[in-house]
């Protein structure tokens, strides 16, 4: 069982914006937490994260965050798609700089800057 599935993907430039739906029967919100669901501010990093990885045709991983910002709590049951948007303002060889968010049509929920490096196994 995945925590979210991706509509839709678009990209222009550095600007890759991805709709994804969150599961909200996925087990995290059993235990995050039970009767009123709420998406942790780790996993939030991590659909980034995954959704980079994607662009970016490659594991990564964080390395540093200038910026985290959780603005509103993101409730699976209430929220029907998620946009979320990662503009890449660097690409070097060994690091992508980012600044990324997800939002929807009532507004932001969460945003970051961070430095991701290749995954390291």
């Amino acid at each position: 069982m995945e925590l979210y599935s991706i509509n839709e993907r678009s990209s222009i430039d550095q600007t890759h914006v991805f709709k994804v739906v969150l599961d909200p029967d996925h087990e995290v919100y059993k235990g995050h937490f039970p009767g009123q669901p709420v998406t942790p501010g780790v996993l939030q990093v991590r659909i980034i994260r995954e959704l980079l990885e994607q662009t970016a045709e490659k594991m990564l991983s964080l390395k540093t965050a200038q910026n985290l910002k959780f603005l509103r709590f993101i409730d699976p049951n209430e929220v029907q798609e998620l946009k979320v948007s990662i503009h890449i303002l660097d690409n070097s060889d060994d690091e992508l700089k980012v600044k990324a968010d997800i939002a929807d049509n009532d507004g932001v929920y969460f945003k970051m800057m961070a430095t991701f490096g290749n995954a390291e196994h």
